[in-house]
C-alpha cells in the first residue's frame, strides 16, 4: 500500500445523472481509489473545553454532563480496488456518453443568448517551468458568453461562475493547436491560449477529436462575442497626433483623428494583406490599394500592442465566419 505522501488528492462531482450532485474528495494510491464525502461527526470534548460553553447550555445541563460537538470532516464512504479496474465514458449498459452536448443545451435554456455555453469539459494544464506548480494539473474548461473559464472544480451553481479566478475574454486571446515540434513534453493533443497579459495557458486533451471540438467551440464563442461587441477602439498615435483605431465587424479598420474629429482612413477587413510590428508599440498595416498591384501601408503606435493584435485576429476570424458559414461548419 502506498504511503500517505504517495497518495494523490483531488475533487470530483458525484451525481446519479438526474441531480446536480455533490462535491467529493478522491484519494488515489497505486492500489485503491478512496472516495470521501463531508459529514458531521461527533467529537468528544474534555471538561476544560466544555467549560467554555455558553451559560445557557451550562444551566440546562446536569452537573458533570459534557455534550459532544459536531464537526464537519471528510469521511470515507467507499473505496475501489484498482486491480483490473477500467474507466469508461459511457453510462452503464447504454451507448450514451456520460457528458453530452444535449446537457449543455438544457443548461442554455436558462441562460440569455449572450451567455450561452459553447463548451464544457476536462483538460490538463501544464504549469510554467519557472514556478512551483510546474507539472500537469486537471482543469475544467468552459466557454460561456464571451469568456473562457478555467476551474479546479466544475461549477455547480451560478455563483461558482462569478467566483472563478481564471477568466479571459476570448477575443482578447489567441488560441492555437500546437504541432509536434511545439510540444513541451510527450503529452499529445495540446493547445495554447495566449492572453494580452502575456500569459500562456498550455492545455492537453485526451484525443485529437476532443482537441478539435474545443477549437471549434472557441471560434463559435469568438464569433458570437465579436458579433455582439460590434466594435472596439484603441487609443494610438498616428503621425504624432492622438488618434483612435477602431475595429468594426461591419466597417473594418478606421482611424479617427482627435484634433480634426474626422476619420482619416477606412479599410474593409478584406483589404488587409498583412501586418508587421516591432513587438513593443509600433504596428504597420498593409492594405491593397485601389490601384491594381499597389499596397498602402498605415503606421500607428499603440501602448496595448499585444491586445490590439489579438483583437484584430479575433475580428478577422469572426468576419470570415460571418461571410462564409462553412468556416465553422467545416472545422
Amino acid at each position: 500500500m502506498a504511503t500517505p505522501t504517495e497518495a494523490k488528492i483531488g475533487f470530483a462531482t458525484l451525481s446519479d445523472g438526474k441531480t446536480a450532485g455533490e462535491i467529493i474528495q478522491l484519494k488515489l494510491t497505486p492500489e485503491v481509489l478512496i472516495l470521501l464525502r463531508e459529514e458531521y461527526v461527533q467529537r468528544e470534548v474534555d471538561a476544560e473545553e466544555n467549560g467554555n460553553e455558553s451559560m445557557l447550555d451550562s444551566n440546562m445541563l446536569p452537573p458533570g454532563v459534557i455534550l459532544p460537538r459536531l464537526e464537519k470532516q471528510w469521511v470515507v464512504y467507499s473505496s475501489i480496488p484498482l486491480l483490473y479496474a477500467y474507466l469508461t465514458r459511457y453510462v452503464g449498459q447504454t451507448d450514451q456518453l456520460r457528458f453530452r452536448g444535449d446537457r449543455i443545451k438544457m443548461m442554455n435554456r436558462l441562460l440569455l443568448p449572450e451567455e450561452q455555453i459553447q463548451y464544457m469539459g476536462w483538460t490538463q494544464e501544464r504549469g510554467s517551468p519557472g514556478n512551483s506548480t510546474h507539472g500537469w494539473k486537471p482543469k475544467f474548461v468552459a466557454l460561456k458568453g464571451p469568456d473562457i473559464y478555467l476551474f479546479d472544480i466544475p461549477p455547480m451553481q451560478s455563483r461558482d461562475w462569478m467566483r472563478c479566478d481564471t477568466v479571459f475574454q476570448v477575443y482578447e486571446c489567441m488560441f492555437k493547436i500546437l504541432q509536434d515540434s511545439e510540444l513541451l513534453d510527450d503529452k499529445q493533443h495540446c493547445c495554447s491560449i495566449q492572453t494580452s497579459s502575456k500569459e500562456t495557458i498550455y492545455l492537453t486533451l485526451e484525443s485529437r477529436s476532443d482537441l478539435l471540438q474545443l477549437e471549434k467551440a472557441w471560434y463559435r464563442t469568438n464569433h458570437s462575442a465579436v458579433t455582439k461587441l460590434k466594435s472596439k477602439t484603441f487609443g494610438c498615435v498616428h503621425h504624432g497626433r492622438l488618434s483612435g483605431l477602431t475595429l468594426d465587424i461591419d466597417v473594418g479598420f478606421s482611424l479617427y483623428d482627435s484634433e480634426t474629429k474626422t476619420y482619416l482612413w477606412t479599410y474593409k477587413f478584406s483589404r488587409l494583406k498583412g501586418s508587421s510590428d516591432d513587438g513593443k508599440q509600433t504596428l504597420k498595416l498593409h492594405f491593397s490599394s485601389e490601384k491594381e498591384g499597389q499596397t498602402e501601408t498605415r503606421k500607428v503606435e499603440c501602448s496595448s500592442l499585444q491586445l490590439l493584435l489579438y483583437c484584430i485576429h479575433s475580428f478577422l476570424s469572426a468576419k470570415l465566419a460571418s461571410v462564409d458559414p462553412s468556416f465553422l461548419a467545416n472545422m
